[in-house]
């Protein structure tokens, strides 16, 4: 009741009769991966969405929800959100959210066409900002250590070569290393942070 309840309210805001896609984000494992399944697959037969999508779902919590949805032809689970760059994280504080760790990336590498939606892709501006001493509290907790700051250095250097700018050439590795569909979301505050992202 609280899922449609948000639906309708985001078709109302959005002045929808369908969303294309509805992602849920933080996963409650206590809830049976099944279950989630077979509600939004209700959602989808009441054309109240089209797809759906997780954000913050251990790679073994899609893949049984999937298996399932296969098993009794149902729409599985399309897309997935998952924190994801090329920087060493200090580790997260909040233990609802998700990182892509060696265990999740080689279950996307497995998956080979499932389509990974990256955020904190840049790493919060991290080698931007530490490059130009303009790092924010939040990167320095969570970015700020021996491995970050040598590759951002490395990336100074590379930039300097190549006439790329070092937020442009952060997420062409991040795209290069990822033997799947990775889609970067990025958090640019400002124009001239993207233009960094973009190199224009």
């Amino acid at each position: 009741a609280e899922l449609e309840s948000d639906i309708e309210t985001s078709l109302k805001e959005l002045k929808k009769e369908k969303k294309k896609n509805l992602w849920l984000h933080r996963d409650d494992e206590a809830q049976q991966a099944e279950k989630i399944v077979q509600t939004m697959n209700l959602f989808i037969k009441k054309g109240k969405i089209k797809n759906y999508a997780v954000s913050n779902w251990r790679g073994e919590r899609i893949k049984t929800a999937n298996i399932f949805a296969q098993k009794e032809h149902l729409s599985p689970i399309v897309a997935s959100q998952i924190q994801y760059n090329i920087a060493l994280h200090n580790g997260l504080s909040d233990d609802t959210c998700l990182e892509m760790t060696q265990k999740e990336f080689d279950f996307y590498k497995q998956e080979k066409t499932f389509p990974v939606f990256a955020y904190s892709s840049q790493a919060k501006g991290f080698f931007e900002k530490y490059l130009t001493d303009s790092l924010s509290s939040a990167a320095s907790r969570d970015y700020l250590n021996a491995q970050n700051m040598s590759l951002a250095k490395k990336l100074q250097k590379q930039a300097l070569q190549t006439g790329k700018t070092v937020s442009e050439l952060a997420l062409e590795l991040l795209l290069n290393q990822s033997p799947f569909p990775v889609f970067p979301i990025i958090g640019a505050s400002n124009t001239q942070q993207l233009r960094q992202t973009l190199g224009i």
